[in-house]
């Protein structure tokens, strides 16, 4: 069983990753051992993530590693590369 204050820094965990959110706020005072193992799921889902648009970031740029204002509209205007954005899957996990 998880501690009041416990649950409230799982809550600022939640909110830090997706947001306020009335609706899991409500449920705060039913956090438990299975609500911290989804929330690390949901930290290594959002790793994943950001190591997939790290990645796809990479790919678009190609040899130039430095992001300016605009670099998306010129790699998007350039056919240089083919890539296939739909490989690159966001997952965002539904917290109960």
């Amino acid at each position: 069983m998880l501690k009041t204050n416990e649950k409230d820094r799982l809550y600022e965990v939640i909110i830090a990753m997706i947001g306020e959110d009335s609706s899991i706020k409500a449920y705060k005072s039913g956090f438990n051992e299975k609500t911290v193992a989804v929330v690390e799921d949901m930290i290594e889902a959002g790793t994943k993530c950001n190591a997939n648009m790290k990645k796809l970031i990479s790919d678009l740029l190609g040899a130039s590693s430095t992001l300016t204002k605009g670099w998306l509209k010129k790699v998007l205007g350039s056919a240089k590369q083919n890539l296939d954005i739909t490989s690159q899957r966001l997952v965002i996990p539904i917290i109960i």
